[in-house]
């Protein structure tokens, strides 16, 4: 078996690719597992493109409280970038690779919080000790809670651990400004992108502070923001998603850190991410779009709120994502006819689910 030292580590691993970093930057690498996915991640680059250059402008305008990988660039695997690099990877991973933004992993004490709360006692020492622990992102499952485990497990993984409704309400977490934005977040994507958003996720994890000293995203120091304070418009960077001051999110993170060694943040920013479009198919009929759209959002994982719970505060959350995502695909259709760049009143929607 052949063994690499260079640069590059894997972080993770998807549908289409294997995902790896450069360490000490936040750059990631996402590369092919064979040629036939080459043109999946090639269809993923597409989407990509399409939502960099759409996002900004109505994050802004929608105040989307949101984060999208940057994309820097497509590597074909015959270009001349592997005869300098082949020795970065493992042997035999000549393919295409998308390069991207990386999402910065959840720093240490989060990664403790939740290995004392959930991780089961005798694998504690060991998914601490777990190098791959390191890569955590949290996947927000507002549409999950976690069923009673006859026996305790033997792994504790850290790697997209999903982060469940009953467990943000152990963590007095509330989820409603996560819905908020994911509701946002899939009206862009349906009726802005024109696709019908099959298989995107929502997770937890951490962007880089700029060299300036400005946060690009939810500073956790700022404990007093709501939705309805609304969002300063993004400031355009070369390496960087939306930033903004005022974050829908940030009480809900606050809440997750609060038990957390504070020390241990450097002005951590922690921030909610949409990623993975490699299964997102632009659709211009709009009849078809709803359709695939409607099968898309009932079979993904459950990062949405239920439809038709039987537990009243999961009830709150449905009918909340439902209002925000029936007034922001009126916005997405009304900047589509007209391209104002007028900034939405939210406050009728914020009043009728509780957060104004």
């Amino acid at each position: 078996m052949s063994s690499y030292t260079k640069p590059y580590v894997h972080i993770g691993a998807g549908t289409c690719g294997t995902v790896f970093a450069l360490p000490g930057s936040t750059d990631a690498l996402k590369v092919a597992l064979d040629d036939a996915w080459a043109v999946t991640l090639q269809r993923e680059r597409g989407i990509l493109e399409q939502i960099n250059r759409e996002f900004l402008g109505v994050a802004a305008i929608c105040e989307i409280d949101l984060r999208i990988p940057q994309l820097w660039g497509y590597i074909d695997k015959h270009d001349f970038w592997w005869t300098r690099h082949h020795s970065w990877l493992p042997s035999g991973m000549r393919q295409d690779v998308l390069q991207m933004e990386r999402i910065m992993p959840l720093p240490k004490s989060v990664r403790e919080l939740l290995i004392d709360r959930y991780c089961p006692e005798l694998v504690k020492e060991a998914a601490r000790q777990a190098l791959a622990n390191r890569e955590c992102l949290a996947r927000v499952y507002i549409g999950r809670r976690r069923a009673p485990r006859l026996r305790p497990s033997k792994m504790f993984n850290m790697r997209n651990y999903g982060l469940c409704l009953d467990q943000m309400e152990e963590l007095s977490i509330d989820p409603m400004p996560f819905v908020v934005t994911m509701a946002k977040a899939t009206a862009f994507m349906h009726w802005r992108l024109k696709s019908d958003a099959r298989d995107i996720e929502f997770v937890l994890g951490c962007s880089r502070v700029e060299e300036s000293g400005e946060i690009s995203s939810a500073k956790l120091a700022d404990r007093n923001s709501t939705l309805s304070e609304g969002a300063i418009a993004p400031k355009p960077t070369q390496s960087s998603a939306p930033a903004r001051t005022h974050s829908a999110s940030r009480g809900a993170m606050s809440a997750l850190f609060s038990d957390c060694a504070v020390q241990d943040f450097q002005d951590p920013t922690i921030a909610l991410w949409m990623l993975d479009f490699n299964q997102v198919r632009v659709i211009e009929d709009p009849m078809i779009r709803i359709d695939q759209a409607v099968e898309a959002f009932l079979i993904n994982d459950p990062y949405y709120p239920k439809p038709l719970p039987d537990i009243p505060a999961d009830e709150r959350l449905w009918m909340a994502f439902r209002d925000v995502y029936l007034t922001g695909s009126n916005i997405m259709l009304q900047l589509e006819e007209d391209q104002t760049r007028l900034k939405p009143n939210w406050k009728k929607t914020q009043t009728k689910i509780g957060t104004g």
